[in-house]
This record gives structure tokens, sequence and C-alpha cells, in this order.
């Protein structure tokens, strides 16, 4: 479990691009993440079994923060929504549909439709009666379904925009469709979709008139038309709130050369996650459905409760899974060295402790024999990430510390956990 929220992370990350082959350095952890940093050497200091207690306590605290009962309004919503037939909503879904992809109206044997999807084209007001949803007369500005829950607590669900609306579109999103009918034989359709996204978005569901949830989207861009390439997310900033969980998408920048984004989740106002990464790449169109995203200069960092904090860098990421890739295959010894050599002249990582900027342990890459060929002249050789600790340089494969024996605590909590959520849930 801690592995997927600490040194996990490390191996996925945002897309990026560069031409810089220099060797990367760990990231210290201090930077972008709240808080004081400290930079003292004593948990550097920690021996390979202090530094796994430390992740076993801190993956487990992070779990225990973490109540299924603080979900029971949700629980039953949710049970209540099982129970209210929303045939006439979803079919008045499609009719909204209908009216975009094809506002001519036409039926000729081959067409191109342009539409433009708004929020205004999804607006309109439902209310249960009895078992079933019901659209009410009226003209309305946002969409919203009001029902009771099984407890006889009043619902309400409500999603609406406010601000300016950009017009973005961008080739991967049109798609071509084929449609056969007696009348008509085989239509052939293309379909170029622009969409206009507001500057705000909340959607947010209330139970007898306390909050429950809100999620709200606030899109800023810089320039306008064909996304990437002429347009940019200069800023995104989502907030999702479920009762007193709170997940902050805090920045997220999107351009055709770069992408950065900064994520916090909070309980109870407590801080437990927060992610941070910046990357540099390159995008080509080569058409509609072909699209080259290259991978380059990237840098991530991740801190968990302000007790762990791990980090991963490289100057090319494209290069790197490009020599990652090549393991798939047989080769020999001296091509598994040589490939290895290369992806740790290119990429970092370390392991923080108390957000000090000293690692008590930095991650490198080896590889393993794991088979050979029928001939015997040649071997599967596997890229292995290894621990090596600060305080006396023993060096641990991954798979060799993250262990099932090693961390049967945290498994048992996080067994516990999603045991819980799948009872209330039923799942």
């Amino acid at each position: 479990m801690l592995m997927g929220l600490t040194l996990g992370v490390m191996f996925f990350s945002a897309c990026s691009s560069s031409d810089d082959d220099s060797p990367a350095n760990p990231s210290p952890p201090g930077t972008g993440t709240p808080g004081e940093v400290k930079t003292d050497s004593t948990d550097a200091q920690k021996s390979s079994q202090e530094q796994m207690q430390t992740l076993v306590n801190t993956a487990n605290s992070f779990m225990s923060k973490i109540n299924t009962a603080d979900f029971n309004n949700v629980k039953q919503v949710t049970d209540a929504l099982e129970n209210i037939d929303n045939d006439e909503i979803a079919d008045w879904a499609e009719e909204c549909v209908d009216a975009v992809i094809n506002p001519s109206g036409s039926s000729s044997s081959s067409k191109i439709e342009r539409p433009l999807w708004r929020a205004s084209n999804f607006t309109g007001h439902f209310r249960q009666l009895g078992n079933r949803f019901v659209k009410e007369n009226g003209s309305f500005d946002d969409l919203q379904a009001t029902f009771t829950d099984n407890q006889g607590n009043t619902c309400v669900a409500n999603v609406s925009v406010e601000g300016t609306e950009t017009n973005v579109s961008a080739s991967f999103l049109n798609y071509d469709d084929e449609d056969w009918d007696y009348d008509n034989g085989y239509t052939e359709t293309r379909y170029e979709n622009t969409y206009s996204i507001p500057k705000t978005v909340v959607a947010k569901l209330t139970q007898n008139g306390s909050e429950i949830l809100r999620v709200t989207v606030n899109t800023t861009f810089n320039g306008s038309g064909q996304f990437p390439t002429q347009s940019s997310i200069s800023n995104l900033v989502t907030t999702v709130k479920i009762n007193n969980y709170v997940l902050l998408l805090n920045r997220a920048a999107v351009s055709s050369s770069q992408v950065n984004a900064d994520l916090t989740l909070a309980v109870n106002n407590e801080t437990l996650l927060h992610l941070n990464g910046t990357a540099n790449g390159s995008y080509k169109e080569d058409g509609d459905e072909n699209i080259d995203i290259e991978f380059g200069a990237t840098n991530v960092t991740c801190d968990v409760m302000g007790k762990v904090q791990a980090s991963f860098q490289t100057t090319n990421l494209q290069r790197v899974l490009e020599d990652a890739g090549e393991f798939e295959d047989y080769m020999n010894g001296n091509r598994a060295q040589s490939l290895v050599q290369a992806i740790n002249s290119l990429s970092s990582g370390a392991l923080y402790f108390d957000k000090n900027t000293v690692p008590s342990a930095t991650i490198f890459f080896s590889a393993a024999e794991d088979g050979y060929s029928s001939d015997g002249s040649s071997y599967y050789y596997e890229l292995m990430p290894v621990l090596r600790f600060a305080s006396d340089g023993r060096e641990i494969a991954f798979e060799d510390y993250f262990t099932e024996s090693n961390f049967q605590s945290v498994i048992n909590t996080y067994n516990n956990l999603v045991r819980s959520f799948r009872n209330m849930f039923d799942i």
C-alpha cells in the first residue's frame, strides 16, 4: 500500500520531453511542499529496518484516518437512487445529445456535423414522483434532481456553470460514425466537435440542506481554438469535497510543451497526501487518431502526512521508457548492463523522512537474469528498482524490501478498509 502511495508514485508521472541528457539528481521534497523543511541528517542515519518500520507506521496511520462511517450519508443517497426509475432522465439526455450532434437534421448518405457542446444544452429540473423521476415544466439555467432518501431526507443534486465560456476543439476528439436504416441505407457522418468550456462548473449534493458533496472546477485558458497547439490551460483548479474529505487539484496547466500539477488530499483539515509534478514535452498530430506525445524532463515529488517524502526526476522520460521497454525481449548481459547504465544516467529517485533534504535512501535500477532462450545464447533480464540506504550503503531490491511478510500489517489494514467499504456499498 505505501509503495503505491510513495515510492510507486515516482515511477509514473505527467507527460514531458527534453533534449537535455545530463544526469538527474534527486529533487529535495521541499519544493512545492507545504511546511518547514528540515536540513539535518539525523533521519538519513536510520537503518533499512528502521526506515521500513517508519514506512509501515505511516501507511497504517494514513489508512486509520479514513473511516467508513464517514460515508453513511452517501450510502443513504445511493440506496435511494437505486430504487428510483430514471428512464425519463435517460430519454431527455438522449434527446439533448441528438439535438447537439445533428442540429441540421440531415439524413444524407454522407455528411459532416460540427456539434457545439455547451452546458446550456443540458439544463432542466427533475423531481421524484413515486418511484420515478419526472421532468418539471419551465425554463432553467442549471441541471437539478430532487428526491427523498429512505430516511425521509430531502436530497438535491445540482450542476451549474458560471463565467465566460471558451470554445475549444481538438482533432483527436473528432470521430466518424456509420449508421444504417431501411430508408437511407448506410449513413456516414463525420463529427468535428467543439466544446464550450465555462469558467466555473459546480456540482453539489445536499441532504436536508446539509452539503454532502461539492465538486468545483475552475478553468482558465490562454488563447482559443485548436487545443493544445493554439490554446492552453493556464490554470485548472478542481476541488472534490465529500463531507470532511477534500481532494484538491490546486494547480494544473497544460500546453503543447508542458504539463504541471499539484494535488492534495486532506481529511478533517489534516493533509494526508501531497503530489507535485512538472513535465516538459512535445505534442504532434499526424492525423485525427494519430497523436505523438514525447516525454522528457520530468520531476515528481510525493509527501505522505509530512512523515515520508519521495522524489523522482529524469531529464528524458521518453528515452527511459524506450530503454525499459527493451527488457521485454531477449538480450545478452552486456546489452542489459548498457541499458541500465543509460537509464540511471537519465533518472534518479530518493526517499526522505520528516521533510529532511538529506535522503535516507536513493533509488536506482539494476538488471537481473529472468530466464533464457531455448539455445541458451541470450537471457530475459528483469529491470528492478533498488534502494541504496545512506546509513550503511546497503542495497536492497524493491521486490525483496516490500515483501508481504515485511508489510503484513499494512496489507491487513488495507484489506480491512477495502472490505468495510465493499460491505457498506455492496460492491
